[in-house]
């Protein structure tokens, strides 16, 4: 490491004596000889350093070294034949050099301007091309223009004058030239052979004019043509800055630097050299100069190729360098911006599985993600939690192209609520949240008032109008809980709560009392889990009667719950409670066991001549156990399968697809008979029922309540009644209370009634004493 620096240091200070060394010989002063031995024992020694060295990647470049070896024999010759350096005159070498200087910049900047490229000057390759310029023009002409300096102009002002009309009128052939070159783009090096060629002879052809002729003018055009020929070497011996900008593709650039491309450039270097070394060659055979002056142009042209050859080496290496750092840099580019075509890409992806593919909202996925990055930044926030009114209605009865319609068009209207500081997701069916960084229950409650007048302004749709509402609940974080899931707990407990009522504003906040009630759901389903059924369960029978209600068609078991704990547990509350923790699975085979044993009974004992219907949760139909279940009872308790009808509750069609259309189809095989309970509430639609096998369909107590005052339940209903029939499906008519119900009903077409104003459910024992006794007729009144 420490021989590395060493070398590194020594290679510096040999650029500078190098540098040194060329200057103070076109100087042509008398320490000249001192310096040239210097440099040359410098090149030996750092030769020799180079050759020695352990490290690999510096005995790799020992060939560059070479060369400044024979370099140092050169300085050794030089000092021996540099006999006459004071012979030429001081102010004319002073006044020579200026020129030099001002011809060679005043070239390049103008070449550089005419281009409008920023080129830099290597001060190296500089004082190379200003040496051979000078050793051509004032070493070996020198002596053979001497007669024409001291008659044709003074040996003051006159000479530089000279010197300046040579040069601009170079300056206008080189540049237009070169332009003319750059446009046409042959390869250089053949191009600086055969111009240096062509001008070298009519370097020779003029001045040998003008010895013959005596006329000045020949000169003239000798001086003009020689300082042409010199600029041209310029131009295309160095190599220039623009070929290292990247401005074309990577592929053409890989090959800029082939091996061709540095054979032109050291033909070009040659066709220079055979310049320098022709002219004082050709001038001694004219008897122009003496034998020392050749001798000494030779020392010097070898020295300048010589010098030239390692510094195009020199270049190269240090260009194809930097062409690799800005390659690097094109590709690091090209991959940061694949880099962020990809992020752009992950980011579309992204925002398309969070998503909703048909409201065009957020997610459910991405309403956990959001809330979760809030509650981990301890940022407060209230969840808002949306649930259509009468939306399942209307996607009941007029199917689910009309109910997208009507969701899309509200995923629309609460848009329009959507900014930096709230958001909208669609988390299910008709269900939707808002996540909102408004904690002010003021403004929380005039926001969501805001949110049910926009959705309860009428939706049109194929020349029709639907009027949907709005149920509202909220939670708020960190006031109610820190956890996503609760968070969404509380808010859909609080919706539900407001949505059973009948207030006008449907929007309620989750307090702290609630607290009870879901401590009392947790304790009903500890209680559900841990007990005997038949010491807390038991069946109740409400019958379903044909029109006149004088006889029965089916009885219907319902679940009921008495409790020393709890008392009068309803349905509705405890069979939700079961669905989510799995018990509904033991409770229907209960439920199964306890109602074929009863049906049992009543046909042997009573010869009870109608069916009977069991509810059954979708999701147990998914169990196969069920079916198996279903069958094994039915054999054992020998039943006909035909007179037990299985009513799947309203959320059916969400398992339909995917789960249960194969049961039902099983069910059918076995002669099961298969209803729809409460259709109008849930996810039904009649264009899936018309491809199953369904027996019955129930109208939902929801529509039969509002069937005298509301024109769009009667509507509704009526729909109903005429698809059904239209598909031989068997119509109930469920929650039948009062007379005008009735009649409406029977004037609309309805198959079976089933409703306080015929019976409410009634125990076994009930069943049996009013219908089954036959001294005991039951009488309407």
């Amino acid at each position: 490491m420490r021989m590395d620096k060493f070398v590194n240091k020594f290679s510096k200070l040999y650029k500078i004596i190098l540098i040194a060394t060329l200057v103070l010989s076109i100087a042509r002063l008398f320490q000249a000889k001192v310096v040239f031995l210097l440099s040359g024992i410098g090149s030996l020694i750092l030769f020799l350093i180079k050759y020695k060295s352990q490290n690999k990647c510096v005995r790799k470049n020992v060939k560059p070294f070479l060369i400044s070896f024979v370099f140092f024999l050169t300085c050794l010759l030089m000092i021996i034949f540099i006999k006459d350096i004071e012979h030429l005159s001081f102010y004319k070498i002073f006044l020579s050099l200026l020129f030099t200087i001002f011809i060679i910049c005043t070239h390049i900047g103008l070449y550089g301007f005419l281009r409008q490229l920023d080129i830099k000057i290597d001060i190296l390759q500089l004082v190379l091309n200003l040496f051979s310029f000078y050793a051509v023009v004032f070493w070996s002409g020198g002596e053979a223009l001497t007669h024409f300096f001291n008659t044709y102009v003074t040996v003051n002002n006159g000479y530089l004058y000279y010197l300046l009309f040579i040069s601009i009128v170079s300056e206008i052939f080189t540049l237009s030239l070169t332009l003319c070159l750059e446009t046409v783009k042959p390869p250089r090096g053949i191009v600086t052979l055969i111009s240096t060629i062509f001008l070298t002879f009519a370097f020779f052809f003029f001045y040998l004019l003008n010895i013959f002729s005596g006329k000045l003018i020949y000169i003239d055009i000798a001086s003009v043509i020689i300082t042409i020929i010199t600029l041209l070497n310029l131009d295309f011996s160095m190599l220039s800055p623009e070929d290292f900008k990247l401005e074309i593709t990577i592929e053409e650039s890989e090959n800029k630097y082939a091996d061709s491309k540095v054979y032109f450039d050291t033909l070009s270097l040659s066709a220079g050299f055979l310049f320098i070394i022709l002219i004082p060659i050709l001038l001694f055979a004219f008897k122009e100069i003496s034998i020392n002056r050749v001798i000494i142009s030779i020392i010097i042209s070898s020295l300048y190729y010589i010098l030239s050859l390692f510094y195009l080496s020199f270049t190269v290496k240090k260009n194809l360098l930097q062409y690799h750092i800005n390659l690097n840099a094109i590709k690091q580019a090209e991959l940061e911006q694949k880099k962020n075509e990809i992020l752009k890409s992950n980011e579309i992806l992204i925002n398309q599985y969070h998503t909703d593919y048909l409201t065009g909202t957020w997610n459910r996925e991405k309403f956990y993600l959001d809330a979760s990055k809030l509650i981990d930044s301890h940022t407060p926030f209230t969840l808002i939690y949306l649930d259509l009114d009468r939306f399942k209605v209307i996607n009941d009865t007029y199917g689910h192209d009309t109910g997208d319609v009507i969701l899309k068009e509200t995923a629309q209207r609460l848009k329009r609520f959507s900014n930096d500081i709230t958001s909208i997701y669609r988390v299910g069916g008709d269900e939707f949240t808002v996540l909102s960084r408004i904690v002010d229950r003021e403004k929380l409650t005039q926001f969501s008032l805001e949110l049910i007048n926009i959705v309860q302004v009428p939706y049109l749709h194929n020349n029709t109008s639907y009027y949907i509402g709005l149920s509202i609940g909220i939670s708020e974080f960190p006031k109610d809980s820190c956890d996503v899931d609760t968070l969404i707990k509380y808010a859909d407990f609080a919706m539900y709560r407001i949505k059973k009522s009948y207030v006008q504003n449907k929007i309620e906040f989750f307090t702290q009392d609630y607290y009870l009630e879901i401590e009392r759901k947790n304790r009903l389903i500890k209680k559900l889990e841990n007990s005997d059924f038949n010491e807390i369960l038991h069946l109740n029978y409400q019958p379903i009667f044909y029109p006149g209600g004088k006889k029965i068609k089916k009885v219907e078991a319902l679940l009921r719950w008495h409790d020393e704990e709890f008392g009068y547990v309803s349905p509705a509350e405890f069979i939700p409670l079961a669905e989510q923790t799995n018990i509904i699975f033991p409770i229907t085979q209960w439920v199964i066991d306890k109602s074929f044993s009863d049906l049992s009974r009543l046909k042997k004992e009573y010869h009870a001549d109608f069916s009977i219907a069991i509810n059954i949760s979708p999701k147990t139909l998914t169990q196969n156990p069920l079916i198996y279940n279903l069958l094994l009872k039915s054999s054992y308790y020998g039943l006909d399968n035909s007179q037990i009808e299985l009513e799947l509750t309203e959320n059916f069609s969400v398992y339909l697809i995917d789960y249960i259309k194969e049961k039902i189809h099983v069910l059918d095989q076995n002669n099961f008979t298969i209803s729809i309970d409460d259709f109008g509430t849930g996810y039904s639609s009649l264009e899936y029922i018309k491809d199953l096998k369904i027996d019955t369909l129930k109208i939902a107590k929801e529509l039969v309540d509002n069937i005298e005052e509301m024109k769009q339940d009667y509507s509704l209903i009526a729909s109903i009644i005429s698809l059904s029939k239209a598909l031989n499906l068997e119509v109930i008519a469920e929650g039948v209370e009062h007379k005008g119900q009735l009649e409406i009903l029977e004037s609309l077409g309805c198959d079976l009634y089933q409703g306080y104003y015929y019976e409410r459910p009634v125990s076994f024992d009930a069943l049996v004493e009013r219908y089954l006794q036959p001294d005991n007729l039951y009488n309407i009144g």
